[in-house]
């Protein structure tokens, strides 16, 4: 886990994630701990090993340089967590995935994540459902997201 930076160098907990950063081409820099009492016994790291040349095909690389951090969004995992249970629910009232078929769709859902708005003003959860308006808006905003971007 990066822990920080500094001087330009970025500060890994351990050996292993330093040596993963520098084959990505980063400047990094593995802080361990010193010992916080003292044992007849030591423990040395091993020496950390830094690659002649490094390129797309040396063992380790990985060309992810510009890409999405996907696993950013484990930030949200309870709004996701409950935007699929409005899916679920969804899903149980209606059919699984009908909702990409229905007819005027940019319409409806734009409606529909109003209505949440509004509602949701006055009142947490939806009276049919029982889960947060809020959930339900994220929900109908992501649908629409998902429709405009098929359709790019």
């Amino acid at each position: 886990m990066k822990t920080g930076n500094a001087l330009g160098f970025d500060i890994y907990d351990t050996l292993e994630e330093c040596e993963a950063a520098i084959l990505r081409g980063e400047m990094a820099v593995a802080h361990i701990p010193r010992p916080t009492s003292v044992s007849v016994t030591t423990v040395t790291p091993p020496p950390l090993v830094i690659p002649q040349a490094i390129g797309p095909h040396a063992p380790g690389a990985k060309l992810d340089t510009g890409k999405p951090e996907a696993a950013l969004l484990l930030d949200f995992s309870r709004a996701m967590l409950a935007v699929a249970e409005v899916s679920t629910f969804g899903a149980n009232k209606y059919t699984r995935g009908g909702w990409q078929t229905v007819p005027d769709a940019d319409h409806r859902y734009r409606s529909a994540l109003l209505r949440h708005l509004l509602k949701g003003r006055t009142i947490d959860k939806d009276e049919e459902s029982g889960l947060l308006h809020d959930a339900h808006m994220a929900w109908n905003a992501m649908a629409l997201l998902e429709l405009r971007l098929r359709n790019l």
